[in-house]
C-alpha cells in the first residue's frame, strides 16, 4: 500500500506545486484525502471490506508512513480527487474544467464507467 507522504508528493506532482513555499497546505491535502477516502466508500463500500461495522481510519499528517486504506488500483483516483479539491478553491477561468475533469476520473474509476 502507499504511504500518506506517497498520495501527497504525487498530489503536488500533478498540482505542479513542488516547490516550497508550497501552493497547497499539506493540512489541506490531508483533510481532502480523507474526504476522499470517505467517497470512495461511500460509491464503492466493497473496497472497505474490512471496516464494515468500523470507522475508516483518518489520515493524519504526524503519520506520513501511514499506508493509505484504499487499494492501490484506486490510490490514483484519489490524487486525482485531492487535486480536484485544491483546484477548485483557485479563481482562475480553467480551474472548473480542470476540477470537472479530475472528479470524472474520480468517478469513473471507482464506478468502473470510461472517463
Amino acid at each position: 500500500m502507499a504511504t500518506l507522504s506517497e498520495l501527497i508528493r504525487q498530489t503536488r506532482a500533478l498540482l505542479q506545486d513542488t516547490q516550497e513555499p508550497f501552493r497547497y497546505s499539506s493540512v489541506d491535502i490531508v483533510a481532502y484525502a480523507n474526504n476522499g477516502v470517505t467517497q470512495a466508500r461511500r460509491y464503492r463500500p466493497d473496497l472497505f471490506r474490512e471496516y464494515i461495522g468500523a470507522t475508516v481510519p483518518l489520515l493524519d499528517l504526524n503519520d506520513l508512513t501511514a499506508d493509505i486504506p484504499v487499494d492501490d488500483l484506486y490510490f490514483s483516483p484519489l490524487v486525482d480527487y485531492i487535486a480536484g479539491y485544491c483546484s477548485a478553491r483557485d479563481d482562475e477561468f480553467v480551474t472548473g474544467e480542470r476540477y470537472n475533469q479530475l472528479m470524472t476520473r474520480f468517478l469513473s474509476a471507482l464506478t468502473l464507467q470510461p472517463g
